[in-house]
């Protein structure tokens, strides 16, 4: 009895430090020196004039453990992680930065095969065309859609609003519609003929690190600029009211502290969701430093409900709107 007593716990040792030293083999650590140290222009004081707020709307969510988030975290603590739209109320529109979940999502998971259909679940929320439909958050604007990039918990609701324009990078919508499920993407999310696609492209206007951005509305109220190495297209808003400047990063990380620390997420996830995480790593070292640079800008990652700031859940706005 004892030897055997002894076999199992030599078994289990040798277990637990075959899966540790996996989990070490596949970190990959990110040098923050290799981050820009200082903006390529520098943008002066930060602040508009203009009238808009925004307030986050989770349209699902799911619990994790926090080393799915980012590397070095607990794998004993859950963190809550949200598909959300972001709500954005400016004078010339209501703009959505990413969907979340729309309405059919149901049957458009249904592509996914059965095991990302077990890892990836979620449980359903609001669909943000019904909250639009019954609250009415911004009047008698036109609606425009800018997805952080296009997989499955980002672009779930476009089908939703015939009537919105979808501003897309042509590399970001070629992507999605080649890479298909085995690349996160859901094909019957963006395949119906009445979405009124607009492809844009960045201008050669330097915004703090980035040598590429485009003011949305030429107000210096938002400013898309591209993220490199989640997806093709990948893009990241900034977002400046009267008060303050906020980054909305997408999928960049799936956490605050993937940026703070910096750090990639775990590498099970990376490896099925991140396109090139050379750029990627780039990327986050970029954001690292810009954070260092500015720490009131409030940098908010798209899963991450512990970043969204106090006050912005939806029916909460921040900067104005009631």
């Amino acid at each position: 009895m004892r030897k055997l007593a002894r076999a199992f716990l030599i078994a289990l040792a040798l277990l637990v430090g075959a899966g540790l030293s996996a989990l070490f083999l596949t970190r990959r650590p990110i040098d923050p020196a290799e981050g820009v140290t200082h903006p390529i222009e520098a943008s002066g004081e930060h602040g508009t004039d203009v009238e808009v707020s925004f307030s986050i709307l989770p349209t699902a969510t799911v619990t994790a453990p926090e080393a799915v988030m980012f590397e070095g975290g607990s794998w004993f603590k859950e963190r809550r992680m949200d598909h959300s739209a972001v709500l954005i109320c400016h004078p010339k529109a209501l703009i959505l930065f990413d969907t979340g979940l729309g309405r059919d999502i149901d049957n458009q998971f249904r592509e996914f095969p059965l095991f990302n259909r077990m890892a990836l679940r979620y449980e359903k929320l609001r669909a943000a065309a019904d909250v639009i439909a019954a609250d009415n958050p911004c009047p008698d604007r036109p609606l425009i859609i800018i997805p952080s990039h296009l997989h499955w918990d980002h672009a779930g609701g476009i089908e939703d609003f015939p009537n919105a324009e979808v501003w897309i990078q042509d590399a970001e919508l070629q992507q999605a519609r080649t890479g298909g499920t085995a690349q996160g993407f859901l094909p019957a999310q963006i395949d119906a003929e009445s979405i009124k696609w607009h492809p844009f492209t960045f201008s050669d206007q330097p915004y703090e690190q980035y040598r590429q951005s485009l003011d949305v509305f030429d107000d210096g109220s938002l400013i898309l600029v591209p993220m490199a190495g989640h997806t093709a297209g990948s893009v990241g808003l900034f977002l400046t009211t009267a008060r303050a400047r906020y980054f909305f990063t997408g999928d960049t990380t799936w956490s605050r502290e993937g940026f703070a620390k910096p750090a990639h997420k775990f590498a099970a996830a990376r490896a099925i969701v991140d396109l090139d995480p050379s750029l990627l790593e780039k990327e986050i070292a970029d954001v690292h430093q810009l954070m260092l640079r500015d720490p009131d800008l409030v940098v908010i990652p798209a899963h991450d409900a512990a970043a969204y700031p106090e006050g912005a859940f939806y029916p909460g706005w921040t900067d104005g709107q009631n």
